[in-house]
This record gives structure tokens, C-alpha cells and sequence, in this order.
């Protein structure tokens, strides 16, 4: 068998193409969600001394973080009517919920719908002689797979 770098620029280009194409069809039919339509800082209206008590925390639909020295550490105060703060307002972990529940479904739907093509992908260049072809088709399906398999890995262990 003769090298051919006209042959092997091929086969290299039919797998970008591939690969790019299945995965902005993806993201063109089921878009990865955006943080900002969750959380906008644009919607969150902070006080001007910040919220130093749980009670102030829930005016701002927030969540009260305890500084409790194993998860959040008490930090070196800003101003001084902070000394006396027991934690912290996270404005943005309601929204941050359910920003990470929209993310994980679109990671999902994106491994079993690249996994499925990356599949069909490698098999088809298993039964094809093309050679170009066939080992264009076959990287682009590995490149699929992993592009479904790395951002879905740890719920993977859920199915």
C-alpha cells in the first residue's frame, strides 16, 4: 500500500466536517442553556451594605450560608458591620438550580444522541472501503463519542 497525503488530507477533512457538523446540529436543534437566562445580575437588586442577616437574606429570595469553619470559612471583614455576621446570602443559588437541572438534561440528550451517531459512525466505517472514508468516519464517531461521553461522565452512574 502507497502513502497518499491526498488520501490522508481526506479522510482528515471528511472527519472535521463530521464531527463539527453533528455537533452544531446538536447545539442548533437543542441549545446548551445559558446561565444568565437563569441568573441575570440584572435582576438581582443588592442592598447597598449587602444582607448581613438571614432575615434581610429571604427579602432577596436568597439562601442563608452559615460560616460554620468546615465548608465556609468566616472572611476578613470588608466593613465594619460585617464582625458580627454568622454567614453569608447566596443570591443566586435558587436559580442556580435549577440553571445546573436544564444543564444536565442537555448534557444528557447530547451523550446518547452523539454517542448513537459516533456509534453508527465507527460501524459504518468498519463495513466501507474507502479508505479516505473509512477512516474519516470512524475518528469522526470516536470524536463524537467522546464529545458525548467527557461532559456526561459523572452522571453516568445513575443509569
Amino acid at each position: 500500500m502507497v502513502f497518499n497525503i491526498k488520501k490522508v488530507l481526506f479522510g482528515i477533512a471528511f472527519m472535521l466536517v463530521v464531527a463539527f457538523f453533528v455537533i452544531y446540529g446538536i447545539e442548533t436543534f437543542y441549545p446548551s442553556p445559558i446561565y444568565n437566562d437563569y441568573c441575570a445580575a440584572s435582576q438581582k437588586q443588592y442592598p447597598p451594605e449587602g444582607v448581613l442577616t438571614e432575615e434581610g437574606c429571604a427579602v432577596f429570595n436568597g439562601t442563608w450560608q452559615r460560616y460554620d469553619g468546615k465548608y465556609y470559612e468566616r472572611p476578613v471583614p470588608a466593613r465594619p458591620a460585617e464582625t458580627n455576621a454568622t454567614g453569608f446570602c447566596d443570591l443566586y443559588s435558587k436559580c442556580s438550580e435549577a440553571y445546573n437541572e436544564a444543564d444536565q438534561e442537555h448534557r444528557k440528550v447530547a451523550f446518547i444522541i452523539a454517542s448513537i451517531i459516533g456509534l453508527a459512525l465507527v460501524l459504518g466505517g468498519l463495513a466501507i472501503k474507502n479508505l479516505p472514508v473509512s477512516g474519516g468516519g470512524m475518528a469522526a464517531g470516536i470524536i463524537l463519542i467522546f464529545y458525548g461521553t467527557v461532559p456526561y461522565w459523572g452522571e453516568l452512574a445513575q443509569w
